[in-house]
């Protein structure tokens, strides 16, 4: 890619977000050292969580953050696996919020309205006897900082109500989760394909328990605007159902294998008395189940979790280097390539 055509088209959002970045950044400290060189390694620059709390003024906006996410995202990916919170800013996550609802596979960064957040996961530990479109309090988690951390195609957080870890990360159009569970026979995931932040006219869930799969839609309306449209899912787990069910509105399908409503979802039930990590690839399309499927198999179909984490960092690594700056202080390191990992978040790939 050409440095100096990069450069021009990115100036002046990159003025934008360094102005935001430069008081909207959790858990940074101010650092005086002088890089002289540019750095082999530019994600360790990035803080994924500035945007996600209220700074200073206005900056000409409604509201004080940024309204990004800090969850596991690819450059200009189609997936952007993320914790959701109660406040349910735009972005979908809320750095003051101690309860996470969800963890949803797409968001939209920097953008001053609630959009996407569809088809939230959320590890859960008991038998699910009621809907969580009924009492989704239930199965929520609250989780501390301390216990979190986020990285330029990683994610991770352990949950306080389940003592589970959740680890994403990602390819371009399909999650990976890492799920560490406590020695248990009721370990479940839930899959709630009518959890979209703006409702849902449709969904759907299909469960294929011979094998190991999860398949579905979600049909929402988009942020800022009155038109819909439809994001398919296909989830692979790596190990067998000990028992599944869904869930349609108010009412639950233990042993239910499909559901289809706007309030529809699955939970799947996993043995980790004797294996507690379970893991899940799944690939999202905008045209067919077929082709969120096909993304899921086509894209490092045979590689494990950490060999997609630092996959992921390493194409990070290659677009931030798009641009590539020299003399300034740590901080302003920070500032700068957070800003500009912001900036190639959005587009996402959108057209398989």
């Amino acid at each position: 890619m050409n440095r100096g055509i990069v450069t021009r088209r990115l100036f002046p959002m990159l003025v934008l977000l360094i102005l935001v970045t430069a008081c909207t950044a959790p858990g940074t400290s101010i650092a005086k050292k002088v890089h002289p060189k540019v750095a082999t390694s530019l994600t360790q620059f990035v803080n994924p969580f500035v945007g996600t709390a209220e700074g200073g003024t206005q900056f000409g906006f409604t509201g004080n953050s940024g309204d990004t996410f800090p969850g596991a995202t690819y450059p200009m990916g189609m997936v952007q696996w993320s914790p959701d919170t109660p406040a349910n800013l735009p972005g979908g996550y809320y750095y003051p919020d101690t309860t996470i609802k969800g963890f949803s596979l797409t968001h939209f960064s920097g953008r001053g309205c609630r959009a996407y957040q569809d088809i939230p996961f959320m590890p859960y530990v008991g038998a699910v006897t009621t809907s969580p479109n009924v009492n989704p309090a239930l199965f929520t988690s609250t989780f501390s900082h301390q216990n979190e951390s986020a990285h330029p195609g990683y994610y991770s957080v352990a949950l306080d109500a389940s003592h589970v870890k959740a680890e994403l990360s990602v390819t371009q159009h399909t999650g990976y989760g890492q799920f560490t569970y406590p020695a248990s026979t009721a370990a479940t995931m839930l899959i709630n394909a009518g959890g979209s932040v703006r409702g849902n006219t449709n969904s759907q869930v299909q469960i294929n328990s011979g094998a190991n799969e999860v398949t579905g839609f979600s049909t929402s309306t988009i942020g800022c605007g009155s038109s819909t449209y439809t994001v398919y899912f296909a989830a692979q787990f790596d190990r067998p159902f000990s028992k599944f069910g869904t869930w349609n509105a108010t009412s639950v399908q233990p042993a239910g294998t499909s559901s289809t409503s706007p309030h529809s979802g699955a939970f799947l039930t996993f043995d980790t008395t004797q294996q507690q990590v379970v893991h899940v690839k799944v690939g999202i399309s905008f045209i067919s189940v077929a082709n969120a499927a096909l993304n899921s198999t086509s894209e490092d179909a045979t590689a494990d979790f950490a060999t997609i984490q630092t996959a992921a960092d390493a194409a990070w690594n290659t677009r931030l280097h798009s641009i590539e700056v020299t003399g300034g202080t740590d901080d302003e390191e920070h500032i700068f390539y957070t800003a500009l990992y912001h900036a190639f978040c959005i587009p996402t790939s959108s057209t398989m």
